[in-house]
């Protein structure tokens, strides 16, 4: 003869089962949140860098020069895209009359809470083979400027983009190099040092 138990779960099964769910999520729940940060640190680098490779094949194949202007309001970083109207480069004075003309934006850089534009701190070494720390005041400097510019020729303005994550303590940066306007991508965190990811 075959019994069969219809009595179900009992109420102390129950909140076991639930407490060691509860227990798993806890414990797991901080390192999801580090590596949705890591992911989307790694997907706003890339989404500028992709940017700024557009901005350099459209500068050239439209034969005109066209570039990015970064600017910090209220501790936000936004950007536009805009278009040289007067064959003397892209310049603030002229965007500021009308003459160098937006073609997109403004945007917004990041809506991504705990990730920005910045530096971690002011003991991060400088990109190698550069020597010393990064100016924490200036995590966006191309030239002398927050303007990422390329001509019509395919030449760039040489600088530096840095990202940051203070929750994971990594930092991403886009690198452009004079004189091949050559772009590339950076990873660095507290605990190594930099190194090239393309």
């Amino acid at each position: 003869m075959i019994f069969i138990n219809n009595k179900g779960f009992s109420l102390i099964e129950l909140i076991i089962v639930a407490f060691i769910l509860s227990l798993v999520i806890a414990i797991s729940l901080p390192s999801f949140w580090k590596f949705y940060l890591a992911t989307c640190l790694k997907h706003q680098t890339l989404y500028f860098y992709s940017k700024m490779k557009i901005i350099r094949y459209d500068a050239i194949s439209n034969h005109v020069s066209i570039g990015m202007v970064f600017y910090n309001v209220e501790n936000e970083w936004y950007y536009i895209k805009v278009k040289d109207g007067n064959n003397n480069g892209i310049r603030l004075k002229d965007i500021q009359n009308g003459i160098d003309l937006i073609i997109e934006g403004p945007w917004i850089v990041s809506q991504e809470k705990g990730i920005n534009i910045g530096i971690l701190s002011s003991n991060v070494p400088k990109i190698p083979p550069e020597k010393g720390y990064i100016d924490k005041k200036h995590p966006i400097q191309f030239g002398k400027s927050n303007i990422f510019a390329c001509s019509s020729s395919g030449t760039c303005t040489p600088g530096t983009i840095y990202f940051m994550s203070k929750s994971i303590n990594c930092m991403k940066a886009i690198r452009v190099y004079a004189p091949t306007s050559k772009i590339t991508l950076w990873h660095y965190c507290k605990t190594s040092n930099w190194h090239k990811k393309i």
